[in-house]
């Protein structure tokens, strides 16, 4: 994530980009058509389907700050 927000501008339901800090997903569900159009317009590939929820782990809340373990 570059923090450019166009995931932002798709979806803010979705996405929310905290200030000084990557974006950062709200929620696993929301309009999956616009969900579509950020994975499409996300300039650095980062967000993409993925089947385990598991597989990532969240590094940052909504506000951007670090969640710690």
């Amino acid at each position: 994530c570059i923090s450019c927000g166009t995931c932002v501008e798709n979806t803010d339901a979705v996405f929310v980009l905290p200030d000084d800090a990557k974006a950062v997903v709200l929620q696993q569900y929301g309009d999956m058509t616009l969900i579509q159009d950020a994975v499409d317009a996300c300039p650095v590939t980062c967000i993409h389907w993925e089947r385990d929820s598991d597989a990532y782990e969240q590094l940052n809340d909504a506000e951007g700050r670090p969640i710690n373990d």
